[in-house]
């Protein structure tokens, strides 16, 4: 959980951080990326573009090393990510994978500091709940 803990902060807090001259360029270039290989249906390739939307959304913050640290943490969170799609086989279903990205992206092209943290707080939430049912399943037929 410290992983995700540690995700919500970094992306809440680039989220609180968006105002009007925050260049989102790097994020729309990774949602297209994103949307591109949803078609593909390949779960390896999906996952890292996935994780890619994340790591531009960390950048809004324009640190080098925060960047590099949410890099440390996209290692663990690709294992939680296969998790996920093994239990729940969400990657089976692209159009609600891009509409939960577009989303995100929406909340922040709207410039409102705190619709963009509720938007990806509750998806990270939701996401760190998934993970917390899934570990807790597997732990108690063990």
């Amino acid at each position: 959980m410290d992983v995700y803990n540690a995700r919500y902060h970094l992306e809440t807090t680039a989220a609180r951080s968006i105002s009007e001259s925050t260049s989102l360029d790097e994020v729309h270039a990774a949602m297209e990326e994103f949307r591109a290989v949803l078609k593909s249906g390949d779960p390896f390739k999906i996952v890292e573009k996935d994780l890619a939307v994340h790591s531009a959304i960390v950048g809004i913050l324009g640190s080098q090393k925060l960047r590099t640290f949410y890099q440390q943490l996209v290692t663990e969170l690709r294992y939680f990510m296969f998790v996920l799609s093994i239990e729940h086989h969400e990657y089976e279903d692209p159009d609600s994978l891009e509409a939960e990205h577009q989303n995100i992206v929406d909340a922040l092209d709207s410039r409102d500091p705190a619709l963009a943290e509720k938007v990806i707080s509750d998806t990270i939430i939701q996401y760190r709940e998934s993970i917390r049912d899934v570990i807790a399943k597997r732990h108690s037929t063990t």
